[in-house]
């Protein structure tokens, strides 16, 4: 090659580059358009005042969509603020979120539903039928009816509270007092049918299932808790009502004669649990029984009680035989049959005492501290807990001789026979 050649293009190839590289640069400036929402940090000093003029332009715009009406922006209640629900949405949400949790009733409680299932599926279900013959036809029955003597009005009442979702009526059914009532005592049907019985004195059954619940007592509350056993008489009127409407319904009975009545009280068993016999009362514990002796006129030195501790004999049972009323002592005519001495009101007397000491305890009781009841206080919680008892029977139907308060109580015989056929 000529070096002459070679010195005299190097200029040209030179300017040649340079011509190119402004040629490219031109073109890549003009062909990239401006974006004014880049972020700050990219965005050159020219383009904020564009910003700015967006932005206060946006703020009329929000200003007069807030001036329309009301009905024509959609409001969600269930949205939250930045700072809290507002003030006419609260009400709502708080409606919601009540309806929202599922609210525990005595319809829903486990011991009626087991119940209820099983009744309405046997009573029900076409594979629990029986054909029945009557002259040349045969229609098909159910296992357990009226007509072969079956006392059906626990099943019945059962069946009533099954929680189907398909039940149309379940859906019909309103959420009234009486409904509420009835739902109530069902439930109290229902445990006593599920525990060891078969009596069951009202200390028991409002301790375990009515009492309200123990909780921490502010000062004002105890002090009105010395005063008053307010807190107790709602719970003591629902125990009432419970046990009225399950008798006036035919599903509980007290006791139906003194000879029964005595029977109960003086019965012991004697237990084989632990590797020993222990003694044990029906319904009377051995300091009660001591007393409805006393009553009866039939006490005994501590001495003595010792000496038949260890007998299984019905005591009450035989101070009621062998004791005689000034009546029958001065009666000209013997009859054959062996005249009782009342117990029953001795019984009744026992045990609505033991209520009263209840609530007495557990209106004044304080956490890990059991109080021991005033002989004063007593007495005025039985005078609240027969108030209580009249307000309960004045619209019952229950017979003059039972307006009493019933201390004891156990599920009536037929009803409960029918309803352990069907469950078994």
């Amino acid at each position: 090659s000529d070096p002459l050649v070679q010195n005299e293009t190097k200029p040209q190839l030179k300017q040649q580059q340079d011509k190119k590289t402004d040629d490219d640069v031109t073109k890549s400036s003009t062909a990239i358009p401006h974006n004014p929402l880049v972020q700050e940090g990219n965005v050159s000093v020219e383009t904020k005042p564009q910003l700015q003029q967006q932005e206060e332009a946006q703020v009329p715009n929000a200003t007069i969509q807030s001036n329309k009406p009301k009905s024509a922006l959609p409001c969600n209640p269930l949205v939250q603020e930045e700072e809290g629900v507002s003030t006419e949405t609260k009400p709502q949400v708080q409606q919601q979120h009540a309806t929202a949790r599922h609210s525990f009733t005595p319809r829903s409680s486990a011991y009626v539903q087991h119940l209820a299932e099983a009744c309405h599926i046997i009573m029900s279900d076409a594979r629990w039928r029986t054909l029945k013959q009557s002259g040349n036809s045969s229609r098909e029955v159910s296992l357990f009816n009226w007509e072969e003597g079956d006392d059906l009005s626990a099943v019945k009442a059962f069946m009533s509270l099954y929680d189907d979702a398909t039940n149309e009526e379940a859906e019909k059914q309103t959420n009234i007092e009486d409904d509420i009532i009835f739902e109530r005592s069902m439930n109290l049907y229902s445990r006593i049918y599920h525990r060891k019985g078969p009596w069951m004195d009202l200390a028991d059954l409002y301790v375990r299932y009515y009492a309200p619940k123990a909780r921490e007592k502010t000062e004002t509350e105890t002090e009105k808790a010395n005063t008053s056993f307010s807190n107790h008489q709602a719970a003591l009127q629902s125990l009432f009502v419970d046990i009225v409407r399950l008798e006036s319904m035919g599903l509980v009975r007290s006791f139906e004669s003194e000879y029964e009545c005595g029977t109960v009280a003086g019965q012991v068993t004697t237990s084989q649990s632990g590797g020993g016999g222990m003694k044990r009362g029906a319904v009377l514990s051995a300091e009660e029984r001591r007393e409805v002796l006393r009553m009866l006129g039939g006490g005994k030195s501590p001495k003595a009680a010792a000496a038949t501790q260890s007998d299984c004999t019905n005591e009450v049972l035989s101070q009621m035989q062998s004791q005689k009323t000034l009546v029958s002592a001065f009666s000209a005519t013997k009859s054959k049959t062996t005249s009782l001495l009342p117990v029953r009101k001795h019984v009744d007397k026992v045990l609505l005492r033991k209520l009263a000491s209840k609530v007495v305890s557990l209106s004044k009781s304080r956490e890990g501290q059991v109080y021991a009841p005033k002989k004063a206080e007593v007495d005025n919680a039985l005078k609240m807990i027969e108030s209580e008892w009249n307000d309960a029977t004045t619209d019952s139907f229950m017979q003059q001789s039972q307006r009493s308060v019933l201390s004891t109580i156990r599920l009536r015989e037929a009803p409960l026979q029918t309803l352990r056929r069907l469950m078994r």
